[in-house]
C-alpha cells in the first residue's frame, strides 16, 4: 500500500500536466494556452507555484491504498489454497 502512495505522489506533475492539457482540448478553445509538456510545466510553475503539481494527489493516494491492501491480502489469500 506505501508503494502504490509513493508512486502516485512521484507520477502526480505528470498526471496534473496531463489532465490541464485534456481538459483545455475538451473546452475547444481556439486560443491553446497549453501548447506542450514543457510549456505547461513552465506555466503552472509560474502562474501557481511548484506545489500546483501535487494538486489533487490526496484523495488519489486515499484511493490507491486500498486497492493495492486488497490486492495483496488476496494474492495471500489465493496462494494459501
Amino acid at each position: 500500500a506505501g508503494a502504490g502512495a509513493v508512486t502516485k505522489t512521484v507520477t502526480a506533475p505528470l498526471e496534473r500536466v496531463k489532465t490541464l492539457m485534456q481538459v483545455q482540448g475538451m473546452q475547444g478553445c481556439s486560443s491553446t494556452q497549453y501548447t506542450g509538456v514543457i510549456r505547461t510545466v513552465q506555466i503552472v510553475a509560474r502562474q501557481e507555484g511548484l506545489v500546483a503539481f501535487w494538486r489533487g494527489n490526496v484523495p488519489n493516494v486515499v484511493r490507491v491504498i486500498p486497492v493495492y491492501a486488497l490486492r495483496f491480502s488476496g494474492n495471500d489469500v489465493i496462494r494459501g489454497l
